[in-house]
């Protein structure tokens, strides 16, 4: 596909590995401009503080934060960082890391209707205790919640605008490019664990 252009949009990936298999998370700001190399340094620095304080300690040992990679989407040749983790950018939820295509969903809502106006994050990694068979645990699960809420409000603290960003709509793209719509809830729908095919061993190399 093309590229499309998504003026003042910033696509952050945060980059890791689960039992050295390569996984990711991919959000999306709204600047509310043409996004800067400032914007970028401080969105990036905005992640790290909240996967360091907030998402690290739910992840289990094996999951190792590689970077945080930010790219404007504002024109085709727009700015993009690269920010390298630290070593000590590592989970640290005590227990046994649990299979690397386990996971919980989370739902990204806009308060909008429409499949286009909902979004998802695949949570980069699972520990067993924090699940029982099929089912994750209550305690697990609204932590993981708060964690990725943390990660809404404290980039909004910044002037920064969690946003879903709908490029199809009826199988065809928007006619006038795409359209946001910003992250006001998160929320998991079914404590049902969810699977990531593509993390499994041999896939994510």
């Amino acid at each position: 596909m093309a590229f499309v252009p998504a003026p003042n949009i910033v696509q952050i990936e945060v980059r890791a590995t689960k039992q050295g298999e390569q996984i990711e998370n991919r959000m999306y700001f709204n600047c509310f401009h043409e996004p800067t190399t400032t914007d970028l340094a401080q969105l990036a620095a905005a992640t790290f503080t909240v996967l360091r304080s907030h998402w690290l300690p739910l992840m289990p040992t094996d999951v190792i934060l590689r970077e945080v990679f930010l790219k404007s989407l504002h024109d085709e040749n727009a700015v993009e960082i690269a920010v390298g983790a630290l070593v000590t950018d590592v989970g640290s939820f005590t227990g046994t890391p649990a299979a690397n295509q386990n996971t919980v969903c989370i739902s990204l809502r806009s308060g909008n209707s429409g499949r286009s106006a909902r979004g998802r994050l695949y949570w980069l990694g699972l520990a067993e205790e924090q699940y029982t068979i099929n089912t994750m645990l209550t305690t697990a699960r609204d932590d993981i919640i708060a964690a990725v809420e943390e990660m809404r409000s404290f980039h909004l603290s910044f002037g920064y605008q969690w946003s879903i960003v709908s490029y199809i709509t009826g199988g065809a793209p928007r006619v006038g490019g795409p359209v946001y719509f910003n992250v006001t809830n998160v929320l998991v729908t079914d404590d049902v664990l969810d699977s990531q095919r593509r993390r499994m061993p041999g896939r994510g190399n």
